[in-house]
């Protein structure tokens, strides 16, 4: 494949649940960019369509640094004449956060500063009238500088927008879904595994839940199931357990951070802190005020090596990545 319409194609960059991306050059402005093409498997599905036309739509309306950016959505003719969906998008150099969660260790100055930026973006998002609803490592890339980059707003929730643009049962094979839950499993809060229709504060839940995840290398929420999760949520709200404290796994975690991610997990939406923006600004306070806690090193674990246990945790925790786990 060489040509995309006006765009030129130059490798393979990857392939996800709903297509493959390409790195391709604009003939019309010479710029480089991502095309990302509908899967052959999902091009007859009118839920995969609307989601991946929905992403593209979503994303044009979001402007903002913290969001990766959406030139062009549309269709184009294949070389063997077949017609499929592309967007053009922002081309961002770097690994999504879900990656790095794999195979890297994150400091705690540097998960204070991915969150503050992740708040960020939801914020932008939120001032414009959309709920994300599907935030997870894999869909934050961070550039080879560090930036944050939030993408696939393909379940996006729009203020002035009824839900009859996409119907639940219309969810494409493949999308972030389980059952008829909007939203991936481990990452949704409890009212959106009640309900498709939600406000900010779920995106807020799910920021929480990656905070946790940055810090302690867990879902604070663990199953199977969406029903698992739910009975494991209904034990805390029943005060039968304690609600997941980042600080039970990683003692060394300042109060003020366990505090805030324990804030962002709370179950009732009303606890919530009441924005993303509250959100970005109090992990930048924490960032200034608490630099020289954030920069201590953590306790060195017993045993011969903590660089091979370090490894050790990076391959356990990809391999539960690999099996579903």
């Amino acid at each position: 494949m060489q040509r995309l319409g006006f765009y030129e194609v130059l490798g393979k960059l990857g392939e996800g649940g709903m297509g493959t991306v390409y790195r391709a050059r604009d003939r019309r402005t010479d710029d480089v960019v991502a095309v990302k093409l509908l899967s052959p498997e999902l091009r007859g599905s009118l839920g995969a369509r609307k989601r991946f036309l929905r992403e593209g739509v979503v994303g044009q309306r979001l402007v903002h640094p913290r969001i990766v950016a959406v030139r062009e959505v549309g269709e184009v003719h294949l070389p063997n004449m077949d017609r499929t969906l592309f967007l053009a998008m922002e081309l961002v150099p770097g690994r999504d956060l879900h990656h790095r969660l794999s195979f890297e260790e994150l400091d705690l100055p540097s998960t204070v500063e991915l969150g503050a930026q992740i708040a960020e973006g939801l914020a932008a998002a939120h001032s414009a009238g959309v709920v994300h609803r599907d935030l997870k490592p894999g869909n934050v890339l961070v550039s080879s500088e560090g930036a944050v980059k939030l993408l696939d707003f393909g379940l996006a929730q729009v203020a002035d927008e009824d839900e009859k643009g996409l119907e639940l049962e219309e969810v494409a094979p493949g999308a972030t879904q389980q059952g008829v839950v909007i939203g991936s499993l481990g990452y949704a809060a409890p009212e959106q595994i009640a309900s498709s229709r939600v406000d900010p504060r779920a995106d807020l839940f799910s920021l929480g839940v990656v905070l946790h995840q940055l810090l302690t290398g867990r879902l604070p929420f663990a199953g199977t199931s969406h029903y698992d999760i739910l009975a494991a949520m209904e034990k805390v709200r029943r005060r039968i357990a304690e609600p997941p404290r980042p600080s039970s796994a990683c003692p060394w975690v300042p109060p003020s951070l366990d505090d805030l991610v324990v804030s962002l997990l709370a179950l009732d939406p009303q606890q919530r802190p009441a924005s993303a923006a509250e959100v970005a600004t109090a992990l930048r306070r924490i960032l200034e005020s608490e630099a020289e806690t954030l920069r201590l090193p953590p306790p060195a674990p017993e045993g011969p090596s903590s660089a091979r246990e370090g490894r050790l945790r990076r391959l356990m925790r990809r391999a539960r990545d690999l099996l579903g786990g």
